[in-house]
């Protein structure tokens, strides 16, 4: 009787298709369960589950937020804009502009407005202690997106202490869809 290995294991021919079957039906059987819903596609949720609040209504492109325990968010703006709103002033503060490129250029010179950056923001899991935050943005001049760790000590970054984490290479010529974040 002739053997088919199957995860790691030798089985007879015979028990190897119907296992196979089995492994597929259920993994599909599994995702459909995660696609349905019970409620209707059309039925939206109970308002009263939300409370809309607005923090700050003079952002330029906000892209991403990040709230501490007490309320305070650190908000970032696709132009370079890094601000922390206050919830005890309820007022909205510059911490820093990053320099980060905005504009695609095409191969026949034309100039036009991208996505690129300031895309993403991330307070670092232990923040309260080290004072961590990690930015990616599109470098102001070279064609690459960066993902940098900056300390931030009484609500401004640390002259030098910014350390590049990681660099994906990019082009300015066409333009897409970028995120981050």
């Amino acid at each position: 009787m002739k053997k088919i290995s199957f995860t790691g294991k030798s089985w007879p021919r015979q028990l190897a298709w119907p296992l196979t079957v089995a492994l597929q039906t259920t993994l599909v059987l599994g995702l459909v369960s995660f696609v349905v819903q019970d409620d209707s596609p059309s039925q939206k949720p109970d308002e009263s589950r939300f409370t809309p609040v607005i923090v700050a209504d003079d952002l330029d492109e906000p892209m991403t937020f990040e709230v501490l325990k007490d309320g305070t968010a650190y908000i970032i703006e696709r132009k370079g804009g890094f601000k922390k709103y206050d919830p005890v002033t309820k007022t909205v503060d510059l911490i820093a502009t990053i320099p980060v490129n905005t504009k695609y250029t095409s191969a026949e010179g034309k100039v036009s407005e991208a996505e690129e950056g300031l895309m993403g923001l991330s307070l670092d899991p232990n923040f309260e202690k080290n004072h961590w935050v990690y930015l990616y943005y599109a470098h102001p001049t070279e064609k690459k997106h960066i993902l940098t760790r900056w300390e931030m000590r009484n609500d401004k970054l640390v002259d030098n202490s910014e350390k590049v984490m990681l660099e994906v290479p990019t082009q300015r010529e066409v333009c897409c869809h970028t995120g981050g974040g």
